[in-house]
């Protein structure tokens, strides 16, 4: 892990820490750490998309992919719009997510370029 990651991540919980109390996820609302995994694959297919722009004959959109990638993870599409809401509204637990997110994509990058 690089030096830049590591003191994002440990100036983000340092921001954290630091904040007022952390208010409970209300029950109706997708979990931060099943959010990073859909955002991680929503970005991942967000990037074969664009990879794939030119040889893609089957004509696959964001929008197959996001509704393949809901069901994969057995997620509904209201409750992924309302939980995206929810942190959309709550702009540093977004930023903690989306940290982890980065942290996911940059580990499959390395792995990929590895192979």
């Amino acid at each position: 892990m690089s030096i830049r990651i590591c003191i994002t991540i440990l100036f983000t919980l340092l921001i954290i820490s630091c904040g007022k109390k952390a208010e409970p996820i209300p029950a109706d609302i997708i979990d931060p750490e099943k959010m990073r995994s859909l955002f991680t694959d929503l970005h991942l297919a967000q990037a074969s998309i664009s990879v794939n722009t030119i040889t893609d004959t089957a004509g696959f959109k964001m929008n197959d992919y996001q509704e393949y990638i809901l069901n994969k993870h057995r997620i509904g599409k209201t409750e992924f719009l309302n939980s995206l809401r929810y942190y959309t509204q709550r702009p540093e637990l977004m930023q903690v997510i989306y940290d982890s997110v980065m942290l996911d994509l940059t580990k499959i990058q390395g792995e990929t370029q590895r192979q």
